[in-house]
């Protein structure tokens, strides 16, 4: 019989129709309706917090409050008020936020031992280098394609990341930061035997993670080794960039009352007070230096 057409997102996004486009944008919609309806007439949102990620990631849900747009990548949607996130406040006055600058890239170039791509991590601004090198448009743009390098790595992926769909051209990005970082690329490829061969890999504080056994039923053998073999790569980075951020958060307690820890978003944390941050003294808590950002504000944006 006939195949009902496909509506994945994945799929989608490949393809240079309005019909496509819009069914993307409904979507988005509908999934931020989805959380911030309930909060009509609602003086807080409550999200629960989960730490049993394949990674050891923490990740939201009920509400989830991690999805929420910024506002400053490509597709975010922006009410005419200003970002969503700007919906929250303090209840001092004041918000704390930090966040660990480019730590996942901190983690693979240190796992790698890509000098070149350590270099460029200490002498400021990865994303604005590659903006610069591939000549792109926007920095959020460069950023999506340095992260979509490791996560993937293919062209299929660096699309996905970055909204590029000529792939003549991503294949010629693709092939610069090859010959830019050729021993961190050397070190995915190796990662990939090593889950595939071993079905676990480690992180760098020494935990063992599973590589995924269950897979939708219509994934292709080719399909699910491919996805085996993205997770050997993801999988240690994400997982040690949490290891870090834990062991960041364990400190502070120290400093400041956990009733005060009031959101965590992937590498962000925002507490309720104006504290002051020993972020040298934690930059050096990984065996390689990992920068904070500190910002004060009246708002979460």
């Amino acid at each position: 019989g006939k195949q009902q057409p496909t509506v994945d997102k994945n799929v989608l996004e490949t393809i240079d129709h309005p019909f496509a486009a819009l069914t993307l944008l409904a979507r988005k919609y509908n999934r931020l309706h989805g959380v911030i309806h309930p909060w009509t007439l609602q003086d807080r949102a409550f999200g629960h917090f989960h730490m049993d990620s394949s990674t050891g990631r923490v990740v939201s849900s009920d509400d989830n409050l991690h999805n929420l747009p910024t506002g400053v990548r490509p597709g975010d949607i922006v009410p005419k008020a200003g970002p969503v996130r700007r919906v929250f406040v303090p209840d001092t006055g004041k918000f704390t936020r930090w966040d660990l600058s480019q730590v996942e890239l901190r983690v693979l170039a240190f796992l790698s031992n890509d000098r070149n791509m350590q270099r460029v991590l200490a002498e400021g601004d990865i994303h604005a280098y590659t903006q610069k090198a591939l000549q792109l448009p926007s920095r959020v743009m460069a950023k999506n394609f340095n992260f979509g390098l490791p996560y993937g790595g293919g062209l299929e992926i660096l699309s996905q990341f970055t909204g590029i769909k000529d792939m003549k051209l991503l294949a010629r990005y693709r092939e610069q930061m090859i010959r830019t970082y050729p021993v961190m690329f050397a070190y995915c490829e190796r990662q990939r035997e090593i889950g595939l061969r071993d079905m676990q890999v480690t992180t760098l504080f020494g935990r063992t993670l599973k590589m995924p056994t269950q897979f939708a039923d219509n994934k292709s053998e080719q399909a699910m080794t491919r996805h085996i073999g993205n997770c050997a790569i993801n999988f240690p980075i994400q997982g040690s960039a949490s290891e870090i951020f834990k062991r960041i958060r364990i400190a502070l307690l120290a400093r400041i009352p956990i009733e005060d820890y009031v959101l965590q978003v992937h590498d962000e944390q925002l507490h309720d007070g104006e504290y002051d941050i020993p972020k040298e003294e934690l930059a050096h808590i990984a065996p390689f230096y990992t920068p904070m950002e500190v910002k004060v504000s009246e708002r979460w944006a």
